[in-house]
């Protein structure tokens, strides 16, 4: 169960709660997580949303289950060859997210999980949004966002290495094939 909270500035003076402004925010992402599910995208499967008050409200979200999960980015610094597996297969996920046009704003190695199998899950859909754009801009864009969370944080530059090169071979592959 995840308890939706407002992050930036007025995220310190208000953080769990929402004023309504069409739908709320866990039915949004409820939907993204359902949608990305029915794209082949892995993803914790979402199971329901509630919503709490009125014009002022909180809400929450469960999804089933990830068994010992841990984020890539934790990963990273304890296991390395399992964290190149895993960021080789969160880039494969990223294509697919590409592919639909789904832009994830908050995607880098805290919001990528990996499963007690080695199966990799992307988290954190309620900021995604249809991308209108050319699709190696939306691909660039991904590169660049998650080059700046493993330098923000800190994180082994192999996270970067092999993101951007999975990402790029796989839409040089596909416009070859075209």
């Amino acid at each position: 169960m995840k308890h939706l909270t407002r992050g930036g500035v007025l995220g310190r003076f208000v953080s769990h709660s929402y004023m309504r402004r069409g739908r709320p925010r866990a039915e949004d992402e409820f939907r993204r997580l359902a949608q990305a599910v029915s794209l082949g995208i892995r993803v914790p499967k979402p199971i329901l949303y509630a919503v709490k008050g009125g014009m002022v409200y909180r809400c929450w979200i469960a999804t089933k289950e990830v068994s010992s999960a841990i984020t890539l980015a934790d990963l990273s610094t304890k296991d390395e060859d399992l964290a190149r597996t895993a960021t080789a297969d969160a880039a494969t996920e990223i294509a697919k997210l590409i592919t639909h046009s789904i832009y994830h704003i908050d995607l880098h190695p805290g919001n990528v999980i990996v499963d007690s199998a080695g199966r990799v899950y992307l988290m954190d859909f309620d900021k995604t949004r249809k991308f209108r754009g050319n699709i190696n801009q939306l691909r660039d864009s991904y590169i660049c966002r998650w080059r700046r969370a493993v330098i923000k944080h800190g994180l082994p530059e192999y996270l970067s290495e092999i993101m951007s090169l999975n990402l790029r071979r796989d839409f040089f592959e596909a416009s070859l094939a075209e």
